[in-house]
């Protein structure tokens, strides 16, 4: 883009400092004023192309920018993906670890609720015992 309008200004600068052609011997513009012209809008091209250079590189730096800016991200996108899978790895051994817990607590209950029961059945033996015992005693 920033060639075209080179091209173009460069044209449009070519037709009017090539001399017309004159058919009477009127005084043409004096070489000053044509040198005047020219340096003008020479000087004009050169605002527009530092104005259009400072653009690109304006363009350039966002692009730059975004793609740091892209990169950082990415990083940032890994750090996050190894972060959940350590927390996701302590989950499951935390996971693992509450299960096994509840499994032995589990074993225990029975094992309690086991003895509880052969308890009871103690405890009705001997207070079969003590009647029968008590009643034979009581007897004589």
């Amino acid at each position: 883009m920033t060639t075209a309008l080179l091209l173009v200004f460069l044209a449009a600068g070519a037709q009017e400092a090539a001399p017309a052609p004159s058919p009477s011997a009127s005084p043409a513009p004096s070489d000053e004023e044509r040198l005047r012209r020219v340096q003008e809008r020479r000087t004009t091209l050169e605002r527009e192309l530092q104005r259009l250079r400072s653009e690109e590189k304006s363009v350039l730096g966002e692009v730059e920018e975004i793609e740091v800016e892209l990169r950082l991200r990415t990083e940032e996108l890994a750090e996050i993906q190894i972060t959940l899978r350590r927390t996701q790895a302590q989950l499951d051994a935390t996971v693992a670890r509450v299960s096994s817990i509840i499994d032995a607590e589990e074993v225990k209950l029975e094992r309690i609720q086991s003895l509880d029961s052969q308890l009871s059945g103690l405890i009705e033996t001997l207070d079969g015992e003590i009647r029968r015992h008590a009643a034979e005693s009581g007897g004589r």
